[in-house]
């Protein structure tokens, strides 16, 4: 039996990954221009996977790629930084050996490369440098790729979850990063991050570093119609069918969320007979809510009083009118500044997030866990 095309919890690629054509030709036109993107939207979307999707795609284009690709999850300090640059550069292995050991005595004067062959003929550098020079040698690894990229090499720096910056060394760490990458103009970097953050920081902040300093480009949720066909075939992989009108249904219980419809049609095609019916859609939705009640109990009890208060209100009146004097009435809410404070951290946490004027939760999931909890 053919495997299933339904992944969730890891990087999408190839048949797994649909849509997003248009823009992957945007991006892609983007990168070939130079140009710095900073790509944001709501958790759980798939930007990560379009990045990669994108790579592969800017493989087959260009033979001398370069693609550096840094996760700020995995980033607490410039060393480690270093460090994954490096073994980013080692997956990338621009010259031959000879070449690359040449190349990099050319360049770094603070750090010393160490490079060795692993059983499997894989190139592996590693950076050595005195702690007195770190802010040197952190110069340093971004001159190796200004460089490849003046000497005829595609370059694109993708900085994931690059909110998360943040926490390392404040505006400090941010300035100097920015400093360094305003002079590269024969490379692309592209920046990911939360919509929150994003939106806030990039957009409305002049005294953020990066404040008018690239493109933005927003992803947001994938038309449904992509999604039933998609969840048509890979149904039909299995044998099995599954209408339009309960495809939607699958789009709508999981908000249109990717990672959700992913997660959701797997544990479906698993249960459901050669015909889905609704049932099957029920028991899913349920075992899903029940596999993260212990989490979603967690999630509810660090919540202060007050905050657990307003997303109540939010569930009763689906996130409309929040301010209004009759809501303030009906549910016994307190000023319009704690409300807006409780609002602000639930936004903050990226419990709930803001369309338009209504409020929404990002997890579809811990709604409807909530309507069984306190509803």
């Amino acid at each position: 039996m053919k495997e299933s095309i339904f992944k969730f919890g890891k990087i999408v690629t190839g048949e797994s990954f649909i849509d997003r054509k248009d823009e992957l030709k945007e991006i892609k036109n983007d990168v070939k221009n130079n140009i710095n993107l900073f790509i944001y939207g709501p958790r759980r979307l798939g930007k990560t996977s379009l990045i990669k999707q994108l790579e592969l795609e800017l493989k087959e284009e260009y033979k001398k790629l370069i693609s550096i690709y840094l996760d700020f999850f995995q980033i607490h300090s410039k060393e480690k930084f270093i460090s994954l640059f490096g073994e980013e550069l080692s997956r990338n292995k621009p010259f031959e050996i000879k070449n690359t050991i040449k190349f990099l005595k050319s360049i770094l004067i603070n750090i010393i490369p160490k490079i060795s062959i692993d059983q499997y003929g894989n190139m592996n550098f590693e950076f050595e440098y005195k702690r007195s020079n770190e802010d040197l040698a952190f110069e340093e690894v971004f001159n190796i790729i200004k460089t490849l990229s003046e000497r005829g090499f595609k370059v694109v720096v993708i900085f994931d979850e690059f909110q998360e910056i943040k926490n390392l060394d404040g505006l400090q760490f941010e300035k100097k990063l920015r400093s360094i990458i305003q002079t590269h103009s024969k490379l692309s970097y592209i920046f990911l991050g939360s919509e929150s953050s994003f939106s806030k920081n990039l957009t409305n902040d002049p005294e953020n570093p990066f404040y008018h300093s690239g493109k933005l480009k927003y992803i947001g949720k994938i038309p449904e119609k992509y999604w039933v066909e998609f969840i048509k075939k890979g149904f039909g992989l299995y044998n099995k069918t599954i209408s339009e009108q309960l495809a939607k249904l699958v789009c709508e219980t999981c908000d249109n969320i990717s990672y959700y419809i992913q997660l959701f049609s797997y544990e479906l095609i698993h249960i459901a007979d050669r015909t889905v019916n609704k049932k099957a859609i029920d028991k899913v939705k349920d075992r899903i809510i029940n596999e993260k009640s212990e989490f979603y109990s967690v999630l509810w009890r660090k919540l202060s009083p007050y905050q657990k208060k307003v997303i109540e209100v939010i569930l009763q009146v689906e996130g409309k009118q929040m301010f209004s004097e009759e809501h303030k009435n009906k549910y016994n809410l307190s000023a319009p500044s704690s409300t807006s404070e409780a609002i602000r951290r639930l936004l903050e946490e990226e419990i709930i997030k803001k369309e338009r004027t209504e409020y929404k939760f990002i997890d579809p999931f811990f709604k409807e866990w909530l309507k069984i909890k306190i509803l």
